[in-house]
């Protein structure tokens, strides 16, 4: 059997800084800028998907949280740093 090939294409729209914010994880404290932004998936299938996501970013590390949103305000999947070397 061979698979199906399908084209995707994502969109990021909408991204702005909304804040600043510390953040303590395992990694350790962090001051961030909170950034928002819209994500638009498209398939060459037919199949789309509208969500929305905030990444919390500290200079010099990087992403140091990350939350997705469904239509709902509901969080779907999340990422936290745990461990940093610098």
């Amino acid at each position: 059997m061979s698979g199906i090939n399908m084209d995707m294409a994502t969109h990021i729209k909408n991204r702005e800084v909304i804040g600043k914010e510390t953040i303590t994880t395992p990694a350790g404290i962090f001051d961030c800028y909170v950034i928002s932004y819209n994500i638009d998936l498209n398939t060459n299938m037919g199949m789309s998907q509208s969500n929305s996501a905030k990444q919390w970013i500290a200079e010099g590390v990087g992403m140091v949280k990350q939350e997705d949103y469904n239509k709902k305000g509901e969080i779907t999947s999340s990422s936290l740093l745990t461990s940093f070397n610098n």
